[in-house]
């Protein structure tokens, strides 16, 4: 890239997935970014609707609405990894941002998040608080969880470098593709937490949250035979990664596999 292709890059590339959202939030979401302060937004729209259903239909009837928005169309169920993977290679901004078309944010999230990059060159990345959405309305219900708990992709803006260093998101993740990534960041940067109120954003649980117990199960232990080296030097972690499996085993009702797991987690083998 030419050092004037590199002047004209956005701030924040800002992809947006939907699946069965429906449309007037979906709506709602895109006015959300447009009405920033930051202004150097690129907007990616990840559609991972079935072809030819009424989601899909209502984004490609509304022409108004992508007039300004690059337009990314994988039909795709589970946390649309193949998708996510697309996208990234149409984003041009020096940072990213991936957040499901239930999520809304104060008009300051974006401009506060970079100036916090501003600040800091050497971070990769930056998580925010949040609040949890009840359900997927237009309604503002939501309730206000501890501002430094990470658990969604969503609440993390992060340098296109990362995605470089550490690869994009895993397709061979059974599911967690999200958290996984974010295990591979915090091995070459660990990421901070932004405590601002205008930086948080809200989050529908339900978008993010669909994968079964057994799955999440099965992932957590994929990341184990992935990491090894990692979780053997950081005991502290393996066992968090120990009670999150035995967690899942418990309520997927795998008896034996919990008590396996919940034996590691005691006693830290």
């Amino acid at each position: 890239m030419s050092k004037i292709e590199e002047e004209h890059r956005p701030d924040i590339s800002v992809i947006i997935t939907t699946r069965e959202t429906p449309f007037m939030v979906l709506k709602r979401c895109i006015s959300c970014i447009r009405s920033q302060t930051l202004e150097n937004i690129e907007i990616i729209l990840l559609d991972a609707n079935e072809k030819g259903n009424s989601y899909q239909q209502a984004i490609s009837s509304e022409g108004e609405l992508l007039h300004d928005i690059i337009y990314v169309y994988y039909p795709e169920g589970g946390e649309m990894v193949h998708g996510k993977n697309l996208a990234l290679e149409k984003a041009t901004g020096n940072y990213i941002a991936i957040i499901s078309a239930q999520d809304m944010m104060p008009e300051t999230r974006l401009e506060t998040i970079l100036q916090a990059f501003r600040d800091n060159s050497r971070q990769l990345a930056y998580y925010t608080g949040m609040t949890l959405q009840v359900d997927n309305t237009l309604e503002n219900n939501h309730y206000t969880l501890p501002t430094g708990t990470y658990r969604y992709l969503a609440q993390a803006v992060i340098h296109r470098s990362a995605f470089s260093i550490a690869g994009n998101f895993d397709e061979n993740m059974l599911c967690l593709c999200d958290e996984e990534f974010w295990t591979r960041i915090n091995f070459i940067n660990p990421p901070s937490c932004l405590m601002d109120e205008d930086a948080a954003i809200s989050i529908c649980q339900d978008a993010y949250e669909n994968h079964t117990a057994l799955n999440a199960a099965i992932a957590y232990r994929q990341m184990l035979v992935k990491f090894p080296k990692y979780f053997r030097k950081h005991k502290s972690h393996r066992r968090i990664l120990y009670q999150k499996i035995a967690e899942n085993y418990k309520q997927s009702h795998v008896i034996l596999r919990y008590l396996q797991f919940r034996w590691k987690t005691v006693f830290g083998k």
